[in-house]
Formats: structure tokens, C-alpha cells, sequence
């Protein structure tokens, strides 16, 4: 039902991290409005669901082993791009 998919746990939290966009769009002219920038903090839902797909997919585990496995290689190339900048 209708109802059942809107209530469905993974399409509230759709709702939530497109919500506060839609908000800021509609209501951008009023000016008690525009004191609530607490609504982009909201927007970090979106990143929460991206990072909860990564679960589901072979590919997206696979990026972050290897990731994971490259980070003290990245961390010893960062140390030099800074030592380059000084």
C-alpha cells in the first residue's frame, strides 16, 4: 500500500535528507526563516544513506578495503605534498 512504502524505514529517511532543501527553497524570503541554518545539518543525512549503501554493494565494499589497505601509502604521499608546500 501507499501508505506501508511512505512509513518504509529507508524512504523517511529520504524524505528527511531531501526536506530541509525544499524548506530552505520555499521559504528563503522570510527573514525569521533565515536564522535556522540548523537545517543544513540535516543535510548530513544524506551522506548517512550513501555510506549505508555501501553495505549492500560488492563494489562500494571493494573501494573501501582497498581504501583502507592504500591509506598509509596516501598518508606518506600527504606528508610529502605538505613538506613541498613549505
Amino acid at each position: 500500500t501507499v501508505c506501508g512504502f511512505i512509513k518504509a524505514p529507508m524512504n523517511v529517511i529520504d524524505i528527511v535528507a531531501i526536506l530541509p532543501f525544499y524548506l530552505w527553497a520555499a521559504l528563503q524570503n522570510v527573514p525569521a526563516i533565515r536564522a535556522l541554518g540548523v537545517l543544513r545539518t540535516v543535510r548530513l543525512v544524506r551522506l548517512f544513506r550513501v555510506l549505508k549503501l555501501g553495505r549492500y554493494s560488492a563494489g562500494m565494499q571493494l573501494m573501501f578495503v582497498a581504501l583502507k589497505n592504500s591509506s598509509q601509502a596516501a598518508l606518506v604521499l600527504m606528508f610529502f605534498l605538505v613538506i613541498g608546500l613549505v
